[in-house]
């Protein structure tokens, strides 16, 4: 008798179905995908040295929020001193719907990274998907958050 209450209430959810039908997870795959496509490309020119093509793949709020010279300096300033990036590793992804008229369609990537040197960071870039249908960058963040000082560091406590 005292595992009927369980079972009991374990039933309703059970028959209640999928939380999200598949064809929407078909589609919040699809956006990751194309995503996760152009963040490789962006990332690319970013690794070559690039910066003012990795701009111009940006989207328009991206552009608006830093102008190109800007992006340029503060990539070949601060944020070049802590290249190369010897490991960049996704942890987390995240499919944000769109809300109109206020925000599109995004995928965010979180990413833990590993500069030479030493240097460990963080990066969330956020892509969002433009009324023609192409992902952009809308917003990119990098943080350099701690200098390991021995050698067999590899992550905070």
């Amino acid at each position: 008798m005292r595992f009927v209450l369980p079972l009991l209430l374990l039933l309703p959810v059970r028959l209640a179905g999928q939380l999200v039908d598949p064809a929407t997870t078909a589609a919040m795959n699809a956006a990751v995908v194309a995503a996760d496509r152009e963040i490789t490309i962006w990332f690319n020119l970013i690794r070559g040295d690039d910066p003012r093509a990795a701009w111009e793949r940006g989207s328009v709020q991206f552009k608006e929020r830093l102008n190109r010279e800007t992006f340029v300096r503060m990539w070949s300033g601060s944020v070049r001193s802590f290249e190369p990036v010897l490991k960049r590793r996704v942890t987390a992804v995240r499919y944000v719907p769109a809300d109109p008229p206020r925000y599109p369609e995004a995928v965010v990537f979180d990413t833990r990274i590993d500069f030479r040197g030493g240097t460990q960071g963080g990066e969330t870039v956020t892509l969002a998907r433009g009324d023609d249908g192409i992902w952009r960058v809308w917003e990119y963040l990098v943080s350099p958050t701690l200098r390991a000082t021995n050698p067999g560091f590899s992550r905070p406590p």
